[in-house]
């Protein structure tokens, strides 16, 4: 894959994530620090909701951030 590509897909993802609606905001969500210079890992069981929390903490951060949903096809192949 060429770093055009990658570049690509994160600026596609990016997009998706800035206008997407992700329903009603997560009651953890208050609750999660504010980062300066380390990542936030969010690490529980499957399917309850993990992407939604960070995508909406994303929305909420304004500041500067990357995110990189690697199930995306063009980085899964």
């Amino acid at each position: 894959m060429k770093l055009s590509d990658i570049q690509e897909v994160i600026k596609t993802q990016k997009s998706a994530l800035e206008t997407q609606d992700y329903g009603l905001e997560r009651t953890l969500l208050p609750h999660l620090p504010t980062l300066n210079s380390h990542a936030l890992i969010i690490s529980v069981v499957r399917r309850c909701g993990k992407s939604t929390l960070l995508q909406q903490y994303v929305k909420n951060l304004q500041k500067p951030y990357f995110y990189l949903y690697f199930d995306d096809f063009p980085l899964s192949s």
